[in-house]
């Protein structure tokens, strides 16, 4: 059912590399799994210093259990 959700998801283990993308997500970024898995999602889609800290504290808050809120930033990511 995962693969098959219309709105794209991706899974990232604790160290915040690629585990796995769902068939929108891949679509969505033009990418394909073997692209991605085992890689750290900002190796993957760069951004800059600034912005790995604000989006990378969030997922880490995430994964930690907390709740947490991005508010008006937009997560670019560039199709190769």
């Amino acid at each position: 059912m995962f693969k098959k959700l219309p709105a794209p998801y991706m899974v990232l283990d604790k160290n915040l590399c690629f585990v796995d993308a769902n068939d929108s997500y891949l679509n969505v970024t033009s990418r394909t799994l073997a692209d991605l898995v085992g890689r750290y999602v900002f190796e993957a889609f760069p951004e800059s210093d600034d912005r790995v800290k604000l989006i990378g504290d969030a997922f880490r808050e995430a994964l930690a259990g907390n709740t947490n809120v991005i508010e008006g930033t937009v997560f670019q990511i560039a199709r190769p």
